[in-house]
């Protein structure tokens, strides 16, 4: 029996038990850990700065996060919380993904410069990339990281085996966000300039459809089973959750501005960070329609949360 079964709060035994989340906020530094599947708060805890963007390592359990103030990445431990790592960077961090297969951690800073850290030894690598990078993520399998840049409208491919830059994807407009099918075969590039979801063949780069998309400044999700994909508007909080099998789509509204929107297999279900309302909701996609079914508010301003289920 887990210490959550027990009803006693995992504060008692020192333990946190998946599937739970952690929401990340600004003034503080503040950490909320809570259930994906009851929504219930199991601890709240602080970082020594605050984050933009953290990632849960379930190998050892530990939080990798961006260090707004130091300009840094740190790693602590769960639920301990006590600092393995500060590792300096030169830039402001932007995005934090880990790559679970090669237990690394890809962090992007606003100074277009793309960092490779191995979780184990601290190695670091690191390479250019396009102007003004917002947004990371692994193309499944870890083999390749997709790195938005809305700066230069291009998205830049690194291939990981010899850590160099595979392919170059130009677009008309800003890219401010990628997704990928569970497959991988397919990337789903935000573009909202054009209003466009954009469908390419991840292996190329080659345009394949496109959806209909609102938005300013947009983050994306995805569905595990890859049938829903969620853009999220940060600067209205205007909300789609698109049905990509069929093609229909749904608009929610969010607050008055939605990011780091993120899918939990045990909630089935995606949340989405509101920072200016201090919450995030939660939406169900298989509801028709789909709609927000519950709300935690958290410290100001959330910026970031991470699943481990």
């Amino acid at each position: 029996m887990s210490c959550r079964d027990k009803d006693n709060g995992c504060d008692d035994c020192g333990q946190l038990t998946p599937p739970y989340g952690i929401i990340a906020s600004a003034v503080g530094g503040e950490l909320a850990f809570f259930d994906l599947v009851d929504l219930k708060l199991i601890r709240s805890e602080s970082l020594a700065g605050w984050a933009t963007a953290c990632e849960i390592v379930p190998a050892g359990g530990r939080l990798v996060a961006t260090d707004n103030d130091a300009g840094a990445l740190t790693v602590l431990t769960i639920p301990e919380m006590e600092r393995l790592e500060l590792i300096s960077i030169g830039g402001t961090p932007v995005d934090v993904r880990v790559a679970r297969n090669s237990l690394t951690a890809h962090l992007l800073t606003h100074n277009s410069r793309y960092y490779r850290i191995s979780l184990n030894s601290v190695e670091v690598d690191t390479i250019d990339t396009g102007l003004e990078p917002r947004r990371l993520k692994m193309r499944p399998g870890d083999h390749w990281a997709w790195i938005a840049c809305p700066g230069d409208s291009t998205v830049r491919v690194i291939k990981e085996q010899g850590f160099f830059e595979e392919m170059r994807v130009a677009f008309a407009g800003p890219c401010t966000d990628v997704e990928f099918s569970p497959n991988g075969v397919f990337a789903y590039c935000a573009l909202p300039g054009s209003d466009q979801l954009m469908v390419l063949e991840a292996q190329n780069g080659e345009r394949l459809d496109s959806f209909a998309m609102p938005g300013t400044v947009v983050d994306l999700g995805i569905s595990t089973d890859g049938r829903y994909i969620m853009s999220v508007d940060s600067n209205y909080g205007v909300s789609r959750v698109i049905d990509v099998f069929d093609g229909i789509s749904q608009d929610i509204q969010c607050g008055t501005s939605a990011i780091r929107v993120r899918y939990s297999s045990a909630s089935r279900a995606f949340f989405v960070v509101c920072p200016r309302q201090n919450m995030v909701l939660r939406v169900n996609p298989y509801s028709v329609p789909p709609a927000v079914t519950d709300t935690i508010f958290v410290e100001p301003i959330p910026q970031c949360l991470a699943f481990l289920e």
